[in-house]
């Protein structure tokens, strides 16, 4: 089976005729696209036992690491079972690195007093166990700058004056090409994921999905937490692929017509998010797609400050970058003795300060679902 991305085909696309890409395209069998990146709206579905059948009849409160469970909506404490939901859950790394964590429920018993449990699960302990993404934006977001010195969740730490971060996958992202409905099924986080619909937010100039997959199936190298100053995101990579013949007309137009220098990037202060300008994705990614460790300049600090500080954890001073690297750019600033080589790069005269999102990750999901 022959297999392209949506990238290298619509470059290959370019400056033929209408008839020519109608030909050219049949050489193919399927198409892949895919988008990695940073969002916020992640929680967590569960169910675990926490005691025998008939010891206790309700659960009042509930917490997983500190974070409060929002309990029910079919609470069966009677049974010694709890399920509940958590909205942005700082303890998926934990379960994804089979570390435990503490489960600590107030219950009452059949005789109404108060009792506090504490326990500790791992990954393999819950009974059932799901993420729910409320707000995937699998076509392309924005870019943000800033007039003056401001924190935001668009930036690792600051948006300084002239500085910018951007998001999205260009031609890439499936959405940009796709019509993906309610039903269908897309890889996401490292596992098979049903698209429940639009997400929240979603509207026809900037559509997401919202989706529901098996957090058995997630796998790090394709999602995890990204910590940042002012807030906890998530990293999730997605993908989606379809058969040349099942193309729709709009579908096939998107190929025929689109590319990344004609898919927009609105650029907006990050204030109020007001948009002052627009560039587009080739100009976005024409800064290095991943980044050089050059290990003779590394000076083995004990407390190494990228493995510190690098909001994704995927560092490490001995190996460098770890398989769940965003290449976001936020080391390039960090070490002291200059071991990280890379250039964002600019857009218009604004200077990338770091990247929300990774290209090379994204292709390399489009190579993986080749064979999915």
């Amino acid at each position: 089976m022959k297999i392209i991305d949506s990238k290298a085909l619509t470059e290959r696309l370019k400056n033929i005729s209408l008839d020519e890409k109608k030909e050219f395209i049949k050489n193919f069998d399927a198409i892949t696209t895919s988008t990695f990146a940073v969002i916020s709206s992640v929680s967590f579905i569960f169910e675990i036992k926490f005691a025998e059948s008939g010891k206790y009849k309700v659960a009042k409160e509930a917490y997983i690491d500190k974070d409060k469970v929002c309990i029910g909506p079919a609470p069966n404490e009677g049974l010694g079972i709890l399920d509940g939901i958590v909205n942005r859950p700082k303890f998926l790394n934990k379960l994804l690195n089979n570390e435990k964590v503490e489960i600590k429920i107030k219950a009452l018993d059949y005789k109404n007093k108060l009792h506090t449990l504490k326990f500790f699960a791992t990954k393999k302990d819950f009974l059932y166990q799901k993420l729910l993404f409320t707000r995937v934006c699998v076509k392309n977001y924005m870019a943000f700058t800033s007039f003056e010195k401001v924190e935001t969740i668009f930036a690792y730490d600051y948006l300084n004056k002239g500085e910018l971060t951007f998001s999205g996958c260009g031609i890439l992202n499936p959405l940009e090409i796709f019509e993906i409905k309610k039903g269908d099924k897309i890889f996401i986080a490292g596992g098979s994921g049903l698209v429940l619909g639009s997400g929240t937010r979603s509207s026809k100039e900037k559509p997401n999905l919202s989706v529901l997959v098996d957090f058995k199936e997630v796998d790090k190298k394709y999602f995890g937490n990204f910590y940042q100053k002012s807030s906890l995101e998530y990293y999730v990579a997605v993908g989606y692929k379809k058969k040349v013949r099942d193309l729709t007309p709009k579908e096939t137009e998107n190929l025929f017509n689109k590319s990344m220098e004609s898919i927009k990037l609105p650029i907006a202060n990050v204030k109020g998010r007001k948009i002052i300008d627009f560039s587009n994705y080739k100009e976005a990614w024409q800064g290095d797609l991943s980044f050089k460790f050059d290990k003779s300049k590394c000076k083995s600090c004990k407390d190494c400050i990228i493995e510190k500080y690098c909001p994704a954890q995927a560092f490490s001073k001995e190996v460098g970058f770890l398989e769940n690297c965003l290449y976001c750019g936020v080391c390039l600033s960090l070490c002291p003795f200059k071991a990280i080589k890379g250039n964002l790069g600019y857009i218009k005269n604004y200077k990338i300060k770091m990247r929300h999102s990774s290209l090379k990750r994204a292709l390399d999901v489009c190579n993986l679902l080749k064979d999915l």
